[in-house]
């Protein structure tokens, strides 16, 4: 059972993924202004926000993409969907290998890239599993990638996690644990815009 608007609270398509990569660049404006210590953790969130944000929205309608003869030759290189992204996993896995066997410390940005590549790719496992479970429960094919109450869910989830960052870098500088916060908004973020995509 979908509600009927198609996209995520009702919204334009692509707003709530444009709202918070907005949301989230003001915040690292200002606590760069602050030359806050952590801005460099927060700029790496606002890299993967607008990465998928602008990789998201060049699939032509949402989720499905077009099969046609020239669909390949649409793709970077010609080749097969998900075959670039595929290839920058497995080089950044393979990196982090060779780092470990041979003892080298792991850089903080890498565990950071990390940490961003794990949500996405979460995100996408969920959003073929849903379309999945979907397709098991018997519902058309041009039903398969409507919004549900799930997807509503993930953007408040989303918002508030957004949220609840701007409110720790530019409030609560002194938080505890704002590394740590830091990264679980840049994996569920990576998770949103994975499953989103």
């Amino acid at each position: 059972m979908g509600f009927p608007y198609p996209y995520p609270l009702g919204l334009p398509k692509g707003t709530v993924r444009s709202t918070l990569t907005i949301l989230l660049s003001i915040d690292l404006f200002i606590i760069t202004l602050r030359e806050e210590p952590f801005a460099e953790q927060v700029a790496s969130i606002v890299l993967v926000a607008l990465a998928f944000y602008f990789g998201g929205r060049m699939r032509s309608k949402g989720t499905i993409v077009p099969r046609s003869p020239t669909a390949r030759a649409d793709r970077a290189w010609g080749l097969p969907a998900g075959t670039i992204r595929t290839l920058l996993i497995l080089m950044y896995s393979a990196f982090g290998v060779y780092l470990i066997i041979n003892g080298k410390p792991i850089p903080d940005y890498y565990v950071e890239i990390a940490t961003i590549i794990v949500g996405y790719l979460i995100g996408q496992m969920f959003n073929k599993v849903k379309v999945a479970f979907r397709r098991k429960r018997g519902v058309k094919e041009e039903h398969l990638h409507k919004t549900s109450l799930i997807e509503h869910m993930n953007a408040i989830l989303a918002i508030t996690i957004v949220s609840i960052t701007i409110y720790f870098t530019i409030y609560q500088d002194t938080f505890k644990f704002l590394d740590f916060w830091i990264n679980l908004a840049s994996i569920y973020l990576g998770f949103y815009y994975g499953e989103r995509n």
